[in-house]
Formats: C-alpha cells, structure tokens, sequence
C-alpha cells in the first residue's frame, strides 16, 4: 500500500475492503485503518514541510570552504559549503523537503582536529599568529568588550 507523500507522524489512512468480513450474510471485508507511526532517520528530520539534518565538517572543511555530498529523501546531492563557514551556519537546498515543497536545511557543525602532535600543534601557532585581526571578528569584538 503506497504512503502518500506528505504524510505525519499519527496520520490515519483508510485502506478500503482490507479489513475483517461484516458479521451479517454479505461477508464484505470491511476497511482498514492504519495509524501512521515514523521511525526516526538517522540524519534527516522533518519540521513541517522542511527536511532538517545537521553535517560535520572539519575545521580545514569550514575555513578553506569545500564540496560534500549531502543525504536528501531523494538521494545524494552536492553542496558548496563557502570559505569561512561558521558552526551553526546553515545551508539551504530549496525544493528538497518533503514532496517537492519546502527545503533541505543544513546545519554545519564544525569538527576541531584533536590528538595533534607536538609539531602540528607549532605548525598551527605559527599559522596564528599571522592572521591578521580581522580574520576572528567575533573574537576580537568579544575580547575588545571585555577589556572596557
């Protein structure tokens, strides 16, 4: 029995003539009614007509900028995540959500490198202290604040 598309979490559908006989002399099945129940993705997640995932990218990943393939309901597609995303920054795939309408939304959750060694922890201080101040503004306003 094909789902409709669009269908939610508690929906009732009616499948006609699959249900038990009527008890008089006609023995006409009688209708089916199937309460919807959504087993969870493990990625993908509906509010409203929206289809909703957050991805992990490397820190590398969110500075120089890449491309990913992203799980949609209706296969793989690829995104551009830009230079110099954020966490918590969100890419949107208009079209993507459920039944054509609404979008795939994209959270971006940034992975920090852990387990360096000595020497790559020196390589990324050097690389530090060159950028210029402008490449943290959120930082520097921040700490700028604090300072008066």
């Amino acid at each position: 029995f094909p789902v409709p598309p669009g269908t939610r979490e508690g929906d009732k559908l009616k499948i006609e003539e699959r249900g038990h006989a009527y008890p008089d002399e006609s023995g006409r099945p009688g209708d089916l009614i199937v309460i919807v129940r959504v087993v969870p993705h493990r990625i993908l997640r509906r509010d409203d007509m929206d289809i909703r995932c957050t991805i992990p990218i490397t820190a590398f990943e969110a500075i120089l900028g890449t491309v990913i393939d992203i799980p949609t309901l209706n296969g793989a597609v690829q995104i551009t995540v830009p230079a110099g995303s954020q966490p918590g920054s969100t890419i949107r795939i208009p079209g993507q959500g459920v039944s054509g309408d609404g979008d795939q939304v994209i959270t971006l959750q940034i992975e920090i490198p852990s387990q360096l060694t000595d020497t790559q922890c020196g390589q990324l201080r050097d690389v530090a202290k060159r950028l210029p101040e402008a490449a943290h503004p959120i930082t520097g306003a921040f700490r700028r604040s604090e300072d008066g």
